[in-house]
């Protein structure tokens, strides 16, 4: 007889497959997407610093994992001082070309795919009790795509962590990706 979902053990809570499971598939995925994006994240890159003053990526500090500080990588969209917004930060943010770069964090570990929303080091502090928040790597993905989640972040992880599989993470993504296009 099947366990019934709640009496099933968390899938990434314990040591065992699914957490490296997990990572491998991230990092195998990441690395897929960067090769394949490589020509247009350089494009970006260069529009960005032809167009431009200052630094083309930005390196924005989060907790990750266990609470470790991260930087995460994207493009710079933000005006340098004293300058107003341009065409092509505009672009690049709408069209959430900026946020590629966070491929380069799953290839390192530091991020999943899929996660929940990466803290800011004062968020993490205010919310140090949300223990499942800091269990999982941020994603470049956030839970609130879980399909029937409510927007409660804790919660979100702990049915995140007790149900995951790659099809759940295959279903999250396809639901960003659709809520990104509409």
């Amino acid at each position: 007889m099947p366990l019934a979902p709640r009496d099933r053990p968390p899938a990434l809570e314990a040591p065992g497959p699914a957490p490296l499971l997990k990572s491998v598939l991230d990092r195998s995925v990441a690395a897929l997407l960067l090769a394949c994006l490589a020509p247009w994240l350089l494009l970006v890159a260069l529009v960005i610093w032809g167009t431009d003053d200052g630094p083309v990526i930005d390196r924005r500090p989060t907790v990750g994992r266990w609470g470790r500080r991260i930087h995460v990588l994207r493009f710079r969209t933000e005006p340098p001082p004293g300058l107003g917004t341009s065409p092509v930060r505009e672009i690049v943010r709408r069209t959430c070309l900026d946020e590629l770069l966070q491929l380069v964090n799953v290839l390192r570990g530091d991020l999943a795919l899929v996660g929940p929303r990466p803290l800011t080091p004062d968020e993490a502090d205010r919310r140090a009790t949300d223990v499942r928040l800091l269990l999982l790597r941020p994603g470049v993905v956030d839970l609130r795509h879980l399909p029937g989640a409510g927007w409660n972040e804790a919660a979100a992880a702990e049915r995140y962590v007790r149900e995951w599989s790659p099809l759940l993470d295959l279903r999250i993504l396809g639901r960003a990706l659709h809520a990104s296009r509409g």
